[in-house]
């Protein structure tokens, strides 16, 4: 169906659904099945300024699959996903959690680039990717700050979905496909790449198709479809504070920068329909405490009323059209419809699947990253994500007066890939982080973390010795066995000298580090002797860290310790 036109389009139907999207823009499918809306397909539109006139022709399309469902396959598995929803409201569930603690949902991200016409492999760095793992982790944990207008409920609505994202692996498929027309690449005949086990994984795809479209879902439970793909530029969330090499951020789209067309996107992979779904029917979008919607809106300028309703329409929620800087919430009962889904079993139309999983004793590293930030920060929370790990006492500081902070992320889904080894490169490969200067970078390998006898996976504890080895992170202070606490308590101080440097500039530059090995050195200079020390790397300075109170740097050790006149 062309929504420009408003006449009918050819639609195939062939052991998979097949839209042509070259007619689409701004879509969603769904029917009305029991008085509630049943997600087959959705798709989510816009090119930071959208016409309100490109409005959803659901009747058609979906009049259209149903009379092609000649097994009766798909009205049988959307009946069943609402009976299901209905049972889970009838039990009270609001505030239950059908898998206990927080669920980790393996995420396999598919790049498909092409060498010879784009940059694609390039300006998707690790760093980009992981601002987009981030984004989807605060708003589905309700870590956000957005501020929600006072003189409304929805702070009390917000909800927390008990979910965090971790990514199991990025695959970069090389391609001879400039743009993909309709949905090809999910098929590797057409240059694209097949779905990853969508029973057990969250697939997200950065492609770039014809449409028009920023983004969208598709599913009607066929595995060759259940993704969400997104174009280039409509992914990664540009408020991630990397100081570093953050060219990637410039040719995101500035009205949809904050990641959040991959929060819409995911909210249908997890069942939500737009909240402006259904228009002033009863039925709306399905769910009991999003407002009625009349249309379609954009913009968060002021407030919008509509179905005669005393309620605003509420545009901060993920699943309208407002834009990343808008957005703010999913609601109680938007948590309650997606979370009915892990009551249902895949071949049923949900993704109970996700919950299955054998946890392991202990936790190993999926994912690590740099933060770089141009001020000290000492919250945790505020330099990595809500569910990952800074690794302690592994601040850096850098040339230009950076702090460089190292954080992990761990699992214990076996589901999820898991770091084996890291190493520093001279070549940026799929998972390296632009840290190294001088064209080095910290590089990670994967192992599978199906295998409970893997001693090659690395756990959180094994991490850092690793990075003490690299340089990358300063050894654990130590004292001279002579003057440890337990021998001679009387000797240990209990504050540190009063002329230790407080600031950066009294940590040198490169010049220091000219024709030294690679390494750490004691600052003789400034007056200040032993209590700062230096890391150089190739030459040049790498970063400059205070001993902590009362130890001076010793560098025959590589330690800081207690005096030996303590």
């Amino acid at each position: 169906f062309n929504w420009k036109t408003q006449q009918p389009s050819s639609l195939q139907l062939p052991t998979y659904l097949h839209i042509s999207l070259s007619h689409i823009s701004g879509v969603i499918f769904d029917i009305i099945k029991l008085n509630m809306i049943s997600l087959l397909i959705a798709m989510y539109s816009f090119n930071g300024i959208v016409s309100s006139q490109e409005v959803c022709g659901y009747d058609t399309i979906m009049q259209e699959i149903l009379a092609n469902d000649i097994d009766g396959s798909i009205h049988n598995r959307l009946e069943a996903i609402e009976q299901n929803f209905e049972s889970f409201k009838a039990a009270d569930a609001l505030n239950q959690n059908p898998f206990g603690g927080i669920l980790e949902i393996p995420v396999i991200v598919q790049l498909l680039h092409n060498p010879n016409s784009d940059n694609l492999n390039n300006i998707m760095t690790h760093e980009r990717i992981q601002s987009q793992i981030l984004r989807l982790n605060i708003d589905f944990l309700a870590f956000n700050n957005d501020q929600i207008p006072s003189d409304t409920n929805w702070n009390l609505l917000k909800a927390n979905y008990s979910v965090s994202f971790k990514l199991a692996d990025v695959y970069r498929t090389e391609t001879d496909q400039t743009i993909f027309s309709d949905s090809k690449f999910l098929f590797p005949e057409f240059g694209g790449n097949a779905v990853h086990d969508p029973v057990h994984y969250l697939n997200l795809y950065i492609a770039k198709f014809s449409g028009g479209s920023a983004g969208y879902f598709i599913s009607g439970n066929n595995p060759k479809w259940d993704m969400c793909v997104h174009q280039p530029n409509y992914f990664g969330d540009t408020t991630y504070k990397y100081i570093r090499d953050e060219t990637w951020k410039s040719d995101i789209v500035k009205t949809w920068d904050f990641g959040r067309t991959a929060v819409h996107e995911v909210g249908h992979w997890l069942a939500l329909n737009h909240i402006f779904y259904g228009g002033c029917s009863d039925a709306n979008d399905g769910v009991n405490d999003t407002p009625k919607q009349d249309e379609a809106k954009w913009g968060c300028s002021e407030y919008t009323y509509s179905c005669d309703s005393k309620e605003p329409d509420m545009y901060m929620n993920y699943m309208s059209y407002s834009g990343g800087a808008c957005f703010g919430l999913f609601t109680k009962g938007q948590k309650q419809r997606s979370l009915s889904l892990l009551e249902l079993s895949y071949a049923d139309g949900g993704r109970k699947e996700l919950t299955k999983y054998s946890k392991d004793e202990k936790r190993y590293v999926n994912d690590l990253y740099f933060r770089v930030l141009s001020q000290k920060e000492t919250d945790g929370d505020k330099i990595c994500g809500p569910m990952d790990h800074l690794i302690d006492n592994c601040e850096m500081i850098d040339g230009n007066n950076n702090y460089i902070y190292i954080c992990a992320s761990t699992t214990n889904n076996p589901y999820v890939n898991v770091i084996g080894d890291i190493s520093i490169s001279t070549k940026y490969d799929n998972n390296c982080m632009n840290i190294i200067e001088n064209g080095k970078y910290l590089c990670y390998s994967k192992v599978s973390n199906t295998d409970s006898t893997n001693n090659d996976r690395m756990t959180i504890d094994e991490l850092k010795p690793k990075l003490i080895s690299m340089s990358l992170c300063p050894s654990v202070p130590t004292v001279n066995p002579t003057h440890s606490p337990s021998a001679n308590p009387t000797n240990v101080p209990t504050s540190g000298p009063t002329n230790v440097p407080t600031t950066l500039d009294d940590c040198p530059g490169n010049s220091f580090c000219a024709g030294k090995s690679d390494g750490n050195y004691e600052i003789q200079s400034l007056g200040y002797p032993g209590t700062h020390y230096v890391s150089c790397v190739a030459g040049k300075y790498a970063y400059c860290r205070p001993c902590p109170a009362g130890l001076i740097y010793n560098q025959e050790s590589g330690q800081c310790e207690f005096s030996s006149s303590a």
